[in-house]
């Protein structure tokens, strides 16, 4: 298997929430830090997290990750933006990257056994896309 990396998507506002998502602790660390964690667990290289509200407080946290931390600007514009700005970032990063794993910060059950297994599937079933899914009942 080649490179994967992983995009990381924490530039939203968390408006609803009246503070930023992705500081919020969960089990001793910030949903962030935990998705970055569970990223390098996964051995995903390089990891590219695309920020925008509350800028400087989310880039504090992620400081001592070796994470690659791209800035969007246009966040308010919506997701779409996020995906785009860390995509050119991982590719301009590493440019014989085969995949990436696009995540939130915001599911704290999502880790780097569930992450490995969505590479490991994609490499078996040689399919240019996976998606996870999980119950709602």
């Amino acid at each position: 298997m080649g490179k994967t990396g992983a995009l990381i998507l924490a530039a939203g506002e968390s408006s609803r929430l009246g503070q930023p998502k992705q500081l919020i602790q969960f089990r001793g660390k910030s949903l962030l830090h935990r998705i970055v964690d569970a990223a390098k667990k996964a051995r995903c290289s390089p990891t590219v997290v695309v920020i925008g509200s509350d800028r400087e407080e989310v880039e504090r946290e992620l400081k001592a990750e070796g994470a690659i931390i791209v800035e969007n600007e246009n966040w308010r514009l919506g997701i779409g933006t996020s995906i785009r700005a860390g995509v050119r970032a991982l590719i301009d990063n590493v440019p014989d990257v085969e995949a990436m794993v696009l995540l939130v910060c915001d599911k704290a059950a999502v880790d780097a056994l569930m992450m490995a297994r969505v590479i490991t599937l994609r490499a078996k079933m040689r399919r240019a896309i996976v998606v996870s899914r999980y119950a709602t009942s």
